[in-house]
C-alpha cells in the first residue's frame, strides 16, 4: 500500500491549485483496501483531511475542507492516484445572512410557492428562528442552510372555489455560493403549518388567473 509519505505527496499534488492550509493523514489507521465491483479494482482509501486557506474564498473568515478526498487504485502492479475520484466539501467560517438578507431572499423569483396552492409570494414574512450556519458536509453542492418562515398568504381552494387568507408556517433551505460570495434560496419548499383566518368565494378563472401568475413568477430566471 502506499505509504503515509506517498498519500501526503499525493495529496499536495491533487489539491496544488489550493492554497492548503493544513494537510494530514488522520490516524494510525491510515485506511482500508477494499474490491471496487463497479471500477473492478483494488482500491484505497486513506483518511486524509486537506484544509484550504480563507484565501482562496471570497468570504474572509471562511475555511473548506476536503475529507477522505483520495483514492488510490492497484493497476499494472502498482498503486496510484484514481484521477476520477472526488469528495464532498466541508466548510467552516460562513458567516451567517441577516433576517434582512432572508427575506430578500424569499421575495426573489425562483421558489416553488405556486406548488403549495400559494396565491402570491407571502407577505408580512418573519424568521421562525435566526439562521446559524453550522459546518455540513452535504453531497457536492453548495452548503446549505434551513429557514423556517412564519407568513401570510392567500392559498387557493380549488374544490370549494374559494381563496383563503391563512397564517402558514414553511421551510425552506439557503444555499451558500461560496465563491461568488452569496446566498441563494429554494427552489423547493415545504408546508409545515397553516391556519385559516377567513376566506372568500372565487371564480374558477380568478383561481386559474393567480395560479398561472403564481408558475410564471417561480419560474423566472434570478
Amino acid at each position: 500500500m502506499p505509504s503515509r509519505s506517498e498519500v501526503r505527496a499525493a495529496l499536495a499534488t491533487k489539491y496544488s491549485y489550493w492554497r492548503v492550509n493544513r494537510l494530514e493523514v488522520i490516524g494510525e489507521d491510515a485506511g482500508r483496501v477494499r474490491w471496487d465491483p463497479q471500477d473492478r479494482y483494488w482500491v484505497y482509501q486513506p483518511h486524509t483531511a486537506v484544509t484550504a486557506d480563507a484565501a482562496n474564498l471570497k468570504f474572509p473568515e471562511a475555511e473548506s475542507m476536503a475529507l477522505n478526498a483520495l483514492r488510490f487504485r492497484f493497476r499494472d502492479d502498482q498503486w496510484e492516484p484514481d484521477p476520477l475520484f472526488s469528495t464532498a466539501l466541508l466548510y467552516r467560517g460562513l458567516p451567517d445572512p441577516s433576517p434582512d438578507q432572508v427575506i430578500a431572499l424569499l421575495e426573489q423569483p425562483g421558489i416553488e410557492f405556486g406548488l403549495l396552492d400559494f396565491a402570491q409570494v407571502p407577505r408580512k414574512m418573519s424568521l421562525r428562528s435566526l439562521p446559524r450556519f453550522t459546518p455540513v458536509l452535504d453531497g457536492f453542492g453548495p452548503p446549505r442552510l434551513p429557514v423556517e418562515v412564519f407568513a401570510e398568504v392567500e392559498l387557493l381552494d380549488f374544490p370549494n372555489e374559494q381563496i383563503h387568507t391563512a397564517a402558514v408556517t414553511f421551510r425552506t433551505y439557503l444555499f451558500c455560493q461560496v465563491r461568488d460570495e452569496r446566498w441563494s434560496a429554494g427552489p423547493k419548499v415545504e408546508l409545515l403549518d397553516k391556519k385559516i383566518l377567513h376566506s372568500r368565494s372565487a371564480h374558477r378563472e380568478e383561481l386559474w388567473e393567480k395560479h398561472w401568475a403564481m408558475d410564471r413568477w417561480w419560474r423566472n430566471p434570478r
